[in-house]
């Protein structure tokens, strides 16, 4: 007797799943809940068995393998476990003996344990235990905050923005939910009688964050409170709608975090400025470009320029002009702006070339100051510099002698409160047409073209350069944003009027390309005009006049202290001097000089080439038939034109000055001063520079 044959087939499905402590089994009790700890293991197994048994026969009559035995069975079977732990099934079978002389069938069900088929409770919103707000500071009972200080607020999902949640139904399947968070409240509150503290909430770019930036610093030693209120939606049936907890209640979160405000100084620390006018360490100031100077802050101090009148204690704000090298101290009265938080002032008549520090000061007269007979209201003006020490120094075998001093304009009178001090130098020239109008033009830098892509660069030299505000501007922070003003000085290149426009750009690209937009064949914008647009939005990145090369840099200290360089040798000033004077510039074979790209040869060529695309792509949808007989010669002209590079001549560069508005940043095609023409020229085209009407 042999096996002839076996075979075996088991599968099984088995899903794992939450159903939550409060889940019951169907036709059960409401007081069992099965599985543990919410979890329950529901499957099913699968099985199929087959055999065969022989016997080998050799006797005298016959021989062979006969089949004495053929089983077939399948079984299928149904748990679950734990708690209760159940199996349920049935097996099926055929069965045949000595090769089919006894054949039959049989099916056997049973179970084991209690069977449970688990119902499970409606589930909580998952938005609802997981918290919207994960921090708020400052933190509830925290004192002596710093009195500048801007409330954050940290969030566990993106504010504003849509994010998914997935769950597994009791069932087996995943279920995704779609949210969004909503920052309803982030306010600042005086805790005394509630009053709002004046600011702007802003969210950061990754929605993780958001910030309160108060106008103004807060009061010393005073309670406060923050409160952020967040509020979440649920995108259902196509629409956002309130998420809500299972008992029908919204979905939000507040935290109210209490807390005491520090001490206010009793001056502008540097810190909190945001730009001044004139600039700080400002190396060509152009005093009759604007009569207005301005000192804007981050956020706003009106405690500190608040004044009396009374009889017997009046106070008032000064502003000081003073040069550090000696001479008349210009007298001015400042005023402060609460809603824009700026200083402003007039600009008195300067010394060129000179550097100034501009004080700001708090004077108070008391009626002992009075008694005494001090002259303008107890003040007896700035002291200029204080020598604290002499040293001896040996360096590299030469002999240096330093006074180590403070800056000058940091002394003030009694009764005095210096508030804010700051440095600047002032122009040899009044106006930006001087200073233009000063420059000599030297030999052009022309690069070999790249097919008809040309570039050009002019260079002007002058007594008197560029600094880093008029070439690269300045960054500077408002309401927790940091914006870009400049450059002060911008050039531009934005006119077609030498013979090279006048022959060739304008009647072949840009009035041609007019005269396509009135056929309706061109809608787009050329680049030209996207490069003048550029400019006129304040950019300096793709507009038809860039700088090239590094400006002058700012003045020191050391400039600011010429007195303690005296004593120097000779060659150990020159260096110094020389290494201030042309920091940035290089050291080549030319002069310091300013380099400026004409880029309107590196434009005209694409726009040429989008010209006669569009032409010839009209000749060959329409065809002759549809446009008049001008048209069409008109067109197929363009396509036939070749490209004319720029031609020997002079060309116009602008330049304007771009602090117009004296009391704010303003940016404008329109609000550019204008400069009269100085001609230059570089090698086979001469090129010009003019006003900016």
């Amino acid at each position: 007797m042999h096996l002839d044959e076996l075979q075996l087939l088991v599968g099984f499905d088995i899903a794992i799943m939450h159903l939550g402590p409060d889940a019951t089994c169907q036709g059960g009790s409401g007081d069992f809940h099965p599985g543990m700890d919410g979890w329950y293991a529901m499957g099913d197994m699968y099985a199929y068995f087959h055999a065969a048994i022989g016997l080998h026969v050799d006797v005298w009559f016959t021989s062979g393998d006969f089949e004495i035995l053929s089983v077939d069975a399948a079984a299928a079977l149904a748990g679950g476990a734990p708690n209760p732990s159940w199996l349920a099934g049935a097996v099926e079978g055929d069965f045949s003996i000595l090769d089919g002389l006894v054949t039959g069938h049989c099916h056997f069900g049973f179970q084991v344990g209690d069977q449970c088929t688990p119902v499970a409770v409606p589930r909580e919103n998952p938005l609802a235990t997981l918290g919207l707000i994960a921090d708020v500071t400052p933190h509830n009972g925290e004192q002596n905050v710093d009195v500048f200080n801007h409330p954050a607020a940290a969030f566990n999902f993106k504010v504003e923005q849509s994010f998914d949640i997935s769950e597994l139904t009791p069932e087996g399947n995943t279920n995704i939910r779609t949210f969004r968070i909503r920052l309803a409240d982030f306010s600042e509150h005086q805790s005394s009688d509630g009053s709002a503290v004046v600011g702007t909430s802003s969210i950061a770019s990754d929605g993780m964050s958001a910030t309160f930036s108060p106008r103004d610093i807060l009061h010393s030693h005073t309670n406060y409170y923050v409160n952020v209120y967040a509020t979440s939606e649920e995108f259902t049936n196509g629409s956002w709608g309130a998420a809500v907890r299972l008992d029908g209640s919204p979905i939000d979160q507040t935290v109210t975090n209490t807390f005491r405000s520090g001490v206010e100084p009793d001056h502008i620390p540097p810190e909190n400025i945001s730009y001044t006018y004139p600039f700080d360490r400002q190396r060509y100031f152009l005093q009759n470009e604007c009569g207005t100077g301005v000192i804007a802050l981050k956020q706003g101090q009106p405690d500190l320029f608040t004044t009396s009148s009374m009889i017997g204690h009046r106070s008032s704000i000064i502003g000081r002009f003073i040069p550090t090298t000696g001479g008349d101290t210009g007298t001015v009265t400042p005023t402060y702006n609460t809603s824009s938080r700026t200083v402003s002032f007039d600009i008195s008549s300067l010394q060129n070339s000179t550097i100034y520090a501009f004080q700001l000061v708090k004077a108070t007269e008391s009626n002992m100051m009075m008694s005494f007979g001090k002259g303008g209201g107890g003040v007896s003006g700035p002291r200029m510099i204080s020598t604290l020490m002499l040293s001896r120094v040996m360096a590299g075998g030469a002999t240096v002698n330093v006074q180590q001093r403070k800056l000058p304009g940091t002394d003030v009178g009694p009764g005095e409160k210096l508030l804010y001090v700051y440095f600047f130098k002032t122009s040899q020239f009044n106006s930006l047409a001087d200073k233009i109008n000063s420059w000599s033009a030297m030999p052009a830098t022309i690069q070999p073209p790249w097919g008809n892509l040309e570039c050009q660069t002019a260079k002007f030299s002058g007594a008197e350069l560029l600094d880093q505000y008029d070439m690269n501007g300045v960054d500077y922070e408002r309401d927790g944003t940091t914006h870009h003003f400049g450059p002060l000085i911008r050039p531009t290149a934005n006119l077609r009027t030498t013979d090279w426009h006048t022959t060739f750009t304008n009647p072949w690209i840009y009035d041609a390309f007019t005269r396509l937009h009135t056929m309706h064949l061109w809608y787009g914008t050329t680049i030209f005009q996207q490069w003048i647009n550029n400019y006129n939005q304040g950019r300096n990145d793709a507009v038809m006049a860039t700088y090239q090369g590094h400006p002058n840099g700012l003045i020191s200290d050391g400039e600011i202290l010429p007195a303690a360089m005296s004593s120097l040798t000779g060659g150990m000033r020159f260096a110094m001097y020389h290494a201030m004077a042309f920091h940035g510039l290089g050291f080549d074979m030319d002069p310091p000089h300013v380099e400026i790209n004409y880029n309107q040869g590196s434009v005209a060529p694409f726009d040429f080439g989008t010209l006669q695309s569009v032409a010839a792509n009209a000749l060959v949808t329409h065809g002759s038939g549809y446009f008049s007989a001008s048209d069409y010669n008109w067109l197929r002209s363009l396509v036939a034109k070749r490209y004319e590079r720029m031609y020997s001549g002079t060309y116009p560069i602008q330049f304007a000055y771009g602090y117009t508005g004296c009391t704010q940043l303003v940016f404008g095609h329109g609000k550019m001063r204008g400069l009269p023409e100085l001609d230059f020229v570089i090698p086979g085209i001469p090129i010009m520079m003019r006003f900016h009407k």
